[in-house]
């Protein structure tokens, strides 16, 4: 049994009735096209889609040494990388600042004061702080690997 996702089902609707369906590209922001290694030495060294790297945008590869298949699994990973906000890294250090603020003050057994809830507020943050950088972080190292990767794999 083959399970289908919302777009396969929409496809099938879709040709079914003769309509023509072509998905639509939900990223929004800026695009960055990368057919020659010079291009993909800009975006590595930061010149790419705003320097900022903002969570939104797509890498997409058209190198023509690869396959389409090749440069849809390395565009996937870059875009991953390239991309990330450092969010979901964020959402697991608070839950986890949160388990251990709460088991700290539960096995201290303060009486509930406004010191108490304030340093619970400053843990939660520190946690979702560090967890946000280390988020980033470790993405911007795997861009770095991903883009080696595919400098060894183009050459």
């Amino acid at each position: 049994m083959m399970i289908k996702t919302g777009e396969k089902i929409l496809e099938d609707i879709l040709s079914e009735s003769g309509a023509d369906f072509k998905p639509l590209d939900t990223r929004q922001g800026p695009k960055f096209v990368i057919d020659t290694l010079e291009k993909l030495d800009d975006l590595i060294n930061g010149l790419g889609p705003g320097r900022k790297r903002a969570n939104r945008g797509m890498v997409v590869l058209k190198l023509a040494k690869l396959s389409r298949q090749k440069n849809l699994e390395w565009e996937e990973k870059l875009n991953r990388t390239y991309f990330s906000c450092g969010c979901v890294q964020g959402k697991t250090g608070i839950c986890i600042a949160m388990v251990f603020g709460a088991g700290f003050w539960l096995f201290r057994s303060q009486e509930f004061s406004m010191t108490g809830i304030g340093l619970f507020a400053l843990w939660i943050l520190a946690g979702g702080t560090l967890g946000k950088w280390a988020g980033l972080l470790t993405d911007r190292v795997l861009f770095k690997k991903y883009s080696a990767g595919l400098v060894e794999s183009h050459s």
